[in-house]
């Protein structure tokens, strides 16, 4: 007769909490590849899709924008900033200008 003996589990680890912002920009990047693979047709489309205003679309697509250097700061998980502080640095069309406002922002955010 075979004796077999279960190994006990580990724990499922638990997920560390993903920053919103950081959420929202991988979700601009799905956004884009579904327009590029023809999947969607618009913005608009992607807005009745997730329920949301056009404007809403815009506002994640535009974290697009965000110079690559912010996007991998961002994605890393690295910062949890609010959207609408990120959205003052996506304003700036210079990358080099965005990176010295997001500096800016960091500087105040740790000093504060």
């Amino acid at each position: 007769m075979k004796v077999t003996y279960a190994m006990p589990r580990k724990p499922a680890p638990v997920p560390e909490k993903v920053p919103r912002v950081a959420r929202l920009l991988a979700l601009a990047h799905k956004f884009q590849g579904m327009l590029d693979r023809g999947e969607v047709e618009s913005m608009a489309e992607l807005a009745r899709f997730g329920r949301v205003s056009r404007a809403r679309i815009t506002q994640i697509m535009d974290l697009l924008m965000l110079a690559p250097e912010i996007q991998e700061e961002v994605l890393c998980g690295a910062v949890d900033v609010p959207l609408h502080e990120v959205r003052r640095v996506v304003r700036h069309v210079q990358w080099r200008d965005q990176i010295a406002a997001w500096n800016s922002m960091h500087a105040l955010r740790t000093s504060a």
